[in-house]
């Protein structure tokens, strides 16, 4: 803890390392006041930390593309509109929006971009996940596949608990449907596998062909395995 100009007031930093229900409380007598008095124990109200997913976005690595949450199945991002003066594709802070439900606060579904090398951060909240490109505010597509310098103008789309955004990925919430079970979604991935001959070991949610291939250690029929799931 540590003091401030308010002699009642004490300021601590928590950084929560997992992902739950996180609380604060301060046990009886553990401090005093200048006088000697002891203090009472208090507690703070619980917080829910959610770190959100980090992962990739693969066909190529694609850079410079959305990720968002898409809760209500629809396929798009949903969002107030807004002035994208800079022409970044997203709404920052001093851009003027339509604040369509009147709560004064841009309303958009949980969203990130994606980096120059494919890799996105901390997206939190639940639903699948869709990758689309981002448009700018004159029409410009901004996101590029790194392999081939093209623009990316596909969608891909991945079950809750996905930490990759690939073709595949596609597929298995296409054969899931819409809101599915963990348990559904498990029964797709296995049908796509079977369908395609991909070993049963392979985790599609997660599976980054391009990283297993070029991986230090990796046998041939790994880096075998890898460049014909990327060929799908």
């Amino acid at each position: 803890f540590t003091a401030t100009a308010n002699p009642l007031v004490f300021t601590a930093v928590l950084t929560p390392t997992v992902a739950g229900i996180v609380a604060v409380s301060v046990a009886a007598s553990s401090f005093t006041d200048a006088a000697g008095n002891a203090g009472v124990g208090a507690s703070a109200p619980s917080i829910t930390f959610d770190p959100g997913v980090s992962g990739s976005a693969i066909d190529g690595y694609i850079a410079s593309a959305l990720v968002f949450r898409d809760v209500n199945n629809n396929g798009q991002w949903d969002r107030e509109a807004f002035s994208d003066d800079n022409n970044n594709g997203v709404r920052d802070a001093n851009e003027a929006f339509v604040d369509a439900n009147g709560d004064g606060l841009f309303t958009a579904e949980r969203f990130v971009l994606t980096d120059a090398r494919g890799d996105f951060a901390n997206l939190g909240g639940t639903g699948k996940l869709v990758l689309i490109p981002l448009i700018a505010g004159n029409g410009n597509n901004l996101s590029r596949d790194i392999s081939t310098g093209e623009a990316f103008t596909k969608q891909f789309s991945a079950p809750d608990g996905s930490s990759v955004v690939t073709p595949l990925t596609t597929l298995v919430d296409a054969v899931a449907g819409a809101g599915a079970s963990a348990a559904t979604i498990a029964q797709a991935e296995a049908t796509v596998k079977a369908a395609l001959g991909i070993g049963a070991g392979v985790d599609l949610k997660t599976f980054d062909p391009i990283a297993s291939a070029s991986a230090a250690g990796a046998s041939a029929a790994d880096q075998q395995a890898a460049v014909e799931i990327q060929k799908i």
